[in-house]
């Protein structure tokens, strides 16, 4: 059952609200899928909304319904809760929020409850649906359903209780320890730790501190800024380096786009057996044979990102799927900017227009527009998909079509048979040899590559025995392409990580790169 298989973490003394500051709360999840586990993460709401939320219990007065004053501390922790899954859903990650049945039964004072029970049964099928469960801490349920408070600073007993009543290991993870253990102070949470005998693993501040890992970053993208910020909030195991000697750090992470900008850089990274990993597409699509030969002298290793195709939850599937049972076909709409335009021409916007629009919902540059005007965007990202679907991006490639290539009768021939243009990539194992092409396709409305939503992008993989796996997402996001970074950097090993304990397996390697020239 996923449940056994399952591990509680204390999240209350981090921060899980917003995503430029919630790289550890994010980092400390991941490790934990990492090592092959399903997560119960417990938040709580920041120490401000605590006291907004505990004053305005209080104007209630004394008199007031104590479960009215409970609802109001609640609601709180539920936004906490509510807010983390938002933030994991953004950055390509699947999780839920714990319904409030499973919540844990409580007994006594509505403002002061105490833990009694739990749905075991509820947890297993929550858990077997979801690799990732959020539950609010310190709060839970009567006998009648009514919300609860456990008490304040509450939230670690909430993770000891579940991890006691799951038979479920529990981990505060570093970086909480300041906050976390004024909660852990307090009398209650210190009552049922001694009674139950939960251990709760925490960092060994004991231990001699290792040399930090020093990290550089190429690029100053979006995505690049928020993985830096996430990087320093990991705390003093790292260095990073953002300055010209980036590329002489232990590991590189480049977030630059173009085939030749940083190509030197990185080969002499390399060649001196440092650790690579990439979100540029286009190098590895043009240069990475070159890399790969670079890291084989050198004894370097050379990692494709799961966010160099632009959508991790794409790079995932065809991660797993390429080993088995192999990749036939790949198709998708990898053009937003593209579509885009079709979609607005054929409301009657002139190509100019259209393009002037597009740039200004999805921030795209005079550059970024060029591209997609001719398809160029679509290849690029294609040549990755292929890249991680065959191990290679080399083979027969067709000149690239775009927008440029629709005229408005085009467009209108298309209205008129219910069908609409999409700028369509698709990547194909014929034989021995991998053909590659993009060009407009008019398309039915209820056709799965078609969305409504701006800026997103849908794909189709077809694996050698014929099965179909449809995948949703949106390119370049700073939040998923800044967490699939921090997953490419925990599965290097390098990662100094105080929720790894003996007798948990390390992190794997994950995608190193196979490429040849």
């Amino acid at each position: 059952m996923a449940l056994h298989n399952s591990v509680v973490l204390d999240l209350s003394g981090l921060e899980t609200a917003e995503l430029a500051h919630a790289g550890a709360a994010i980092a400390q999840v991941q490790m934990c899928l990492a090592r092959g586990k399903r997560v119960i993460a417990v938040v709580a709401p920041s120490p401000e909304r605590s006291d907004r939320d505990l004053a305005a219990s209080n104007r209630l007065g004394p008199t007031a319904d104590p479960s009215d004053r409970a609802a109001i501390l609640v609601r709180g922790t539920q936004d906490a809760a509510e807010a983390f899954v938002a933030l994991l859903s953004e950055t390509g990650l699947d999780a839920a929020a714990a319904d409030p049945a499973l919540w844990p039964g409580t007994r006594g004072h509505p403002l002061d409850a105490e833990p009694r029970s739990v749905s075991g049964i509820g947890f297993a099928r929550a858990m077997e649906e979801y690799p990732i469960l959020v539950v609010p801490g310190g709060v839970g349920r009567d006998e009648l359903g009514a919300a609860t408070s456990l008490g304040s600073h509450t939230a670690p007993l909430t993770a000891v209780f579940l991890a006691d009543r799951l038979a479920l290991r529990v981990e505060r993870p570093a970086g909480s320890l300041e906050r976390a253990e004024t909660c852990v102070g307090t009398r209650k949470t210190a009552r049922f730790i001694e009674r139950s005998g939960v251990v709760v693993r925490t960092p060994d501040t004991d231990a001699a501190p290792a040399l930090p890992v020093r990290v550089g970053i190429l690029g100053d993208s979006p995505s690049a800024a928020l993985t830096a910020s996430w990087i320093e909030q990991l705390g003093p195991g790292f260095e990073l380096d953002r300055t010209a000697a980036a590329a002489e750090a232990d590991i590189l992470i480049d977030f630059t786009r173009d085939a030749g900008e940083t190509y030197e850089p990185i080969s002499r990274a390399l060649r001196t057996g440092h650790t690579v990993i990439t979100t540029n597409a286009a190098m590895l699509a043009e240069r990475g044979g070159g890399l790969s030969i670079a890291a084989l002298i050198g004894g370097g290793t050379l990692r494709a990102s799961g966010s160099v195709a632009g959508c991790p939850a794409l790079a995932g599937v065809l991660d797993r799927l390429s080993v088995w049972p192999g990749v036939r076909r790949v198709q998708g709409t990898f053009s937003p900017a593209g579509d885009r335009v079709l979609e607005l021409r054929s409301r009657g916007l002139s190509p100019e227009e259209a393009e002037r629009r597009t740039a200004d919902e999805l921030g795209l540059t005079p550059d970024d527009i060029s591209r997609a005007r001719r398809g160029e965007d679509a290849m690029e990202t294609l040549a990755a998909v292929a890249q991680l679907a065959f191990g290679s991006a080399a083979g027969v490639r067709a000149a690239p079509r775009g927008p440029e290539h629709v005229s408005d009768l085009d467009l209108e021939r298309a209205a008129a048979q219910g069908r609409r243009f999409r700028i369509i990539a698709t990547a194909e194992r014929i034989g021995d040899r991998i053909a590659l092409r993009v060009g407009p396709v008019p398309v039915r409305a209820d056709d799965p590559l078609v969305t409504e939503e701006s800026g997103s992008v849908r794909a189709i993989v077809e694996t050698r025995t014929g099965e179909l796996a449809t995948v949703a997402g949106r390119l370049h996001q700073p939040g998923s392409v800044a967490a699939a970074v921090l997953r490419d950097l925990i599965e290097t090993g390098r990662v100094p990580s105080p929720a790894l304990h003996a007798g948990d397996p390390e992190p794997g390697v994950g995608r190193t790169l196979g490429i040849t020239a």
